[in-house]
């Protein structure tokens, strides 16, 4: 299969593109913003209700745990999660 491209090349340094850009950006801190937000929220109730201790927290290391969903196997190139080939 050959593809052929149509149509004019993007203008990335176009106002338009930039103003896009930066409207990305912003709505993407916005999020971070708001996960920060409830992390810390979480965090407090976590102390507040005896669950989860600060230095616990503090000198939490990823362990064994984070090993095991590393070593995962990569779905193949080409083959959607879930199909059988017959």
């Amino acid at each position: 299969m050959q593809w052929t491209v149509t149509g004019k090349r993007p203008d990335i340094n176009s106002p338009e593109a930039i103003d896009r850009l930066f409207a990305m950006v912003m709505a993407l801190t916005g999020e971070v913003a708001v996960l920060r937000h409830r992390l810390d929220s979480m965090q407090k109730l976590a102390e507040t209700h005896g669950w989860l201790a600060e230095e616990a927290l503090e000198a939490y290391t990823p362990g064994q745990v984070r090993r095991i969903g590393q070593q995962r196997p990569r779905p193949t190139p080409g083959k959607k999660p879930g199909r059988v080939d017959a």
